[in-house]
């Protein structure tokens, strides 16, 4: 519990049970006189030497107080009056109420002020330090309080904001030591995540859980490297037991630059090296297994990364926003990419997934300057977007072996021309080839069963649902299969429209005719641009089958976001 100014202890309890022990009195109902306490429980305890069942007036009492470390007495008021000797109090007529001031003293553990430290009692009746906020200089060695009002403190859990870091890591800027002592038992891995000047953290040697190993905090079988110094060198070398790097060990380190990993390590935690803006080259040793979600996440600079051949996945955001890294080979022990494993990794030309690759789950590439993908023919999954927004992909083999192409997986990759869809492929989610605007054509294996092309355009096998137009496709006017009864997911998705800021000169289709034998609409002219639709159909007919569809919470009908007003009909126009 942390007091900056002098505590007034009556406005903080009212009428107390009166016993032995006065850490919880209350008015007693006497003849001539009664005794009232006012004062804080947690800070002090308050012993009347001379105890009685019964007090009469001018019968003369004596204190006793046990005051906590980091407090002492200011003074102590009988009925409002101060009262110059708390071993000779003498009782009046009534109820008399007696209030016990206190202020704080510097009470000084170690090197550091142990009223600058925020506490929160456990139901065990020990304390967790919840923060740290120094009120007059700030030390260069933190010592980690053991007790705290005689009581065990056992966990360092600083107060974190919605955004997870910790409200008390302003203060740690000047610190260079951070000692922590024999009874902490757990430390949250946020805990010193902002700690960048500290260049050394060292245990007391009789704690059960830390330990300190060349100047790092690490768990006491020495296996797990909690928290490194941020103030240290370029090549920063891993100690050589080390199996884990934990959550948060490096965060925001900005002097790690060429880390030298060892042989034993195994696993890196959640976050671990996030935000380590100057770190220019991760080369894992072979024994490495799992890297967590956001280990390099935001490593602006980071430009030369080599993975593990034991690696078995690459969780969330791994690498997301390292803008530099420029070339990923994934090996084929990674059976699953994640989501955001690579997002906005714009300058990521140069990707190479090897054989044994199963799984690219939704937006693992999103936002890359990837230029042409080849997915192995292990590959039986790319997710929802995980090529979107690819500016520079050129080109996309997809193997046999491909059973699934996720909604949105090409969705705004401006200059891919052509998809050859493999005989494995079995599911195309919505969208996903929306606003490709150079896409000439599709071409699907014969021996697929569940989608075929025609003159380059996109059909379910039965050619019963038209799934994909390509934007690109070099013709004036295109009139839809009478066998057609279905319009895709906006499957004429910026048809001869521009979504992008840059000009293009290539958009060619103008005229489109919708076939009688359709029924059933899934908002297919998104976004298009054409100067005339015909239906072949009545103004009744299409008013008929344009029911809407409900995507993401809105009501889309056949035309709903398109570029163009009006369906010419048998008998007349249908007003969008």
């Amino acid at each position: 519990m942390k007091r900056k100014n002098i505590l007034l202890a009556s406005i903080l309890l009212s009428s107390l049970t009166f016993s032995s022990y006065l850490a919880s009195c209350s008015e007693v109902k006497v003849d001539t006189a009664s005794l009232k306490f006012n004062f804080n429980s947690e800070l002090v305890e308050v012993k009347v030497i001379n105890e009685k069942d019964h007090y009469l007036e001018n019968d003369i009492i004596s204190l006793e107080l046990t005051i906590s470390n980091g407090y002492e007495l200011n003074y102590v008021t009988l009925n409002d009056t101060k009262v110059e000797n708390i071993s000779n109090i003498t009782l009046e007529r009534g109820v008399n109420v007696i209030s016990i001031y206190l202020k704080t003293v510097n009470q000084i553990e170690g090197s550091t002020n142990l009223r600058d430290f925020t506490f929160n009692k456990n139901s065990d009746d020990t304390y967790s330090i919840i923060g740290y906020y120094p009120s007059g200089n700030v030390p260069s060695r933190l010592d980690i309080p053991a007790t705290y009002l005689n009581k065990k403190v056992k966990s360092i859990d600083f107060v974190t904001d919605s955004s997870g870091a910790s409200l008390s890591n302003y203060s740690f800027s000047m610190i260079d030591e951070i000692h922590i002592s024999e009874n902490i038992e757990s430390i949250n891995p946020k805990a010193f995540m902002n700690t960048q000047s500290i260049s050394k953290y060292s245990v007391d040697e009789n704690n059960a859980k830390y330990k300190a190993i060349e100047d790092c905090l690490f768990t006491k079988d020495g296996k797990t490297l909690v928290s490194a110094p941020r103030n240290t060198v370029s090549n920063f070398k891993i100690p050589s037991n080390t199996i884990t790097i934990g959550k948060y060990a490096f965060y925001k380190n900005l002097n790690i630059i060429y880390p030298e990993f060892n042989d034993s390590l195994e696993v890196i935690e959640e976050n671990a090296f996030e935000g380590c803006n100057k770190l220019r080259t991760v080369n894992l040793k072979n024994n490495v297994t799992t890297i967590k979600e956001s280990a390099f996440k935001t490593c602006s600079v980071l430009d030369n990364v080599k993975l593990s051949s034991s690696l078995t996945e690459l969780n969330s955001y791994v690498f997301r926003d390292c803008s530099y890294l420029r070339e990923i080979i994934v090996p084929g022990s990674v059976k699953t990419i994640h989501p955001w494993a690579f997002f906005n990794d714009l300058r990521l030309k140069d990707v190479t997934l090897c054989e044994g690759v199963e799984y690219l789950l939704d937006s693992s590439f999103s936002y890359t300057g990837v230029k042409n993908v080849v997915l192995p023919s292990s590959i039986i999954s790319i997710g929802s977007n995980c090529f979107t927004g690819c500016d520079f992909l050129e080109s996309v083999t997809l193997n046999e072996g491909l059973k699934e192409i996720g909604s949105y997986c090409f969705n705004i990759v401006k200059l891919l021309k052509e998809i050859n869809i493999p005989a494995t492929l079995e599911t195309i989610g919505e969208g996903a080839f929306t606003a490709c605007l150079s896409l000439t054509g599709f071409q699907v294996s014969a021996s697929n069963s569940y989608f075929t092309s025609i003159d380059g355009v996109l059909f379910s096998k039965d050619l019963s649902t038209l799934v994909a137009y390509p934007s690109g496709k070099n013709i004036k006017e295109y009139t839809i299969p009478s066998t057609t009864e279905t319009l895709g997911f906006r499957c004429f998705n910026y048809v001869s429209n521009n979504p992008y800021e840059e000009s293009y000169d290539y958009y060619s289709l103008r005229k489109v005719t919708i076939p009688k034998s359709v029924k059933y609409f899934e908002n297919p002219f998104f976004g298009a641009l054409l100067e005339s639709v015909n239906y072949e159909g009545t103004v009744s007919e299409l008013e008929a089958i344009d029911k809407p569809i409900i995507y993401q919470g809105e009501s889309y009908k056949c035309a709903t976001g398109s570029a163009f007003s009006t369906i010419h009909c048998s008998d007349g126009d249908y007003k969008i």
